[in-house]
């Protein structure tokens, strides 16, 4: 079975040929010609002009994607509130215990989620496509569901480890190893029962996000 780190893996590779955008290996490259072709205009320029603010200019645009670093915080945020609504309503319905961590960690994978896709695969890439931005916000309300699930491993791997407990039958959790098949299984069950409210939301914030940090074609 295809998990969804194998499915993240083959999107992030075509994702340029997806949202049809220039890939961003070529970035620097791209870079270093523009910079180059502006030094040799403006060479005799900078030659009077050294302290002008114009020969920062190719500073700047090496930078640049530097200085958006923080949409991907803010994606992040307003994914959180989504794992914190879907990862409460499941613990108040869910029978038996351990479930307490389930809110706490959901909304966690749906911050780093949201947070890691946003800079992967808007902000490094530099799209400004809102289609990008509706296809990364529904492609982290799926994965935030096995993220979820495996820190939920973790943490019961942490409870065994420092207070031996164990679970309603008395067996140890699956070790962290194992979580990352069990994870892909659990999340399978999850999307299943809230993949219908998780990814339509990302998508629908996605499409906001970007529609609000969109930059005009120059």
């Amino acid at each position: 079975m295809i998990g969804p780190p194998v499915i993240l893996a083959l999107v992030i590779s075509r994702w340029h040929k997806i949202m049809n955008l220039p890939n961003p290996d070529n970035d620097t490259s791209l870079l270093q010609a523009a910079t180059s072709s502006a030094d040799k205009h403006h060479g005799q320029r900078r030659n009077h002009h050294r302290g002008c603010p114009q020969d920062t200019g190719g500073q700047d645009l090496k930078t640049a994607p530097e200085k958006t670093t923080g949409s991907a915080l803010r994606f992040g945020a307003v994914c959180a509130p989504v794992g914190l609504v879907v990862g409460g309503y499941a613990f108040y319905s869910a029978t038996g215990d351990g479930w307490q961590l389930l809110p706490i960690c959901a909304t966690l994978a749906a911050f780093l989620t949201g947070f890691g896709l946003w800079f992967w695969l808007i902000e490094r890439r530099q799209a400004t496509r809102r289609r990008a931005g509706i296809l990364t916000g529904a492609l982290a309300g799926a994965l935030a569901h096995y993220l979820c699930w495996y820190l939920l491993i973790l943490s019961a791997n942490l409870d065994y480890l420092w207070f031996g407990t164990t679970s309603s039958l008395g067996e140890p959790p699956m070790n962290p190893f194992q979580g990352l098949a069990g994870a892909a299984a659990f999340s399978a069950f999850s999307l299943f029962l809230f993949g219908w409210v998780t990814i339509p939301a990302g998508a629908l914030l996605g499409g906001l996000m970007i529609g609000r940090s969109r930059i005009s074609p120059t």
